[in-house]
């Protein structure tokens, strides 16, 4: 969906006002040509001046220096620090941290260790030669439970 040129410059004045000066760079050529061709856009500069002005009139509040030490100190507060790192790692990685998630590593040398050293059932002598022409379900091999346990039925 497309605007009209129209439409661009009115949010243009709306946003900056109707001095020139004020308004992008990169946009600014494009509105003076829609001004220079349309009566419709010297309405809408005209009505931005005539707020402008208004806006003008209205005196400019007053902040004391200890509002603004106030504002700044308010809004420092609530920013986050990062944590102090310990040793060149960041906090998250420290000494202390690492009893916490210990269990995860434990978890995970025991099932590497259980896979390891799970031995599956012998194939029984005399059983059949498992071989790509006996019609083997490769499929249901590598996605059943217990593969091994398919051979040797």
């Amino acid at each position: 969906m497309t605007r009209r040129p129209q439409e661009d410059l009115d949010r243009l004045l709306d946003a900056f006002g109707a001095d020139p000066a004020r308004w992008p760079p990169d946009r600014r050529a494009a509105a003076l040509e829609r001004l220079a061709a349309s009566a419709e856009a010297h309405e809408a500069v005209a009505e931005a001046a005539r707020l402008d002005g208004l806006l003008d009139l209205a005196p400019a509040p007053a902040v004391g220096e200890d509002r603004v030490e106030r504002v700044v100190a308010a809004a420092l507060a609530r920013t986050r620090t990062p944590a102090p790192r310990r040793n060149g790692l960041p906090a998250w990685a420290a000494w202390p941290a690492l009893p916490r998630f210990g269990w995860l590593g434990g978890a995970a040398l025991a099932g590497l260790a259980l896979g390891l050293l799970t031995v599956p059932p012998a194939v029984p002598p005399g059983a059949p030669a498992v071989s790509a022409e006996a019609g083997l379900d490769v499929a249901g091999l590598l996605l059943s439970p217990y593969p091994v346990e398919r051979l040797v039925r």
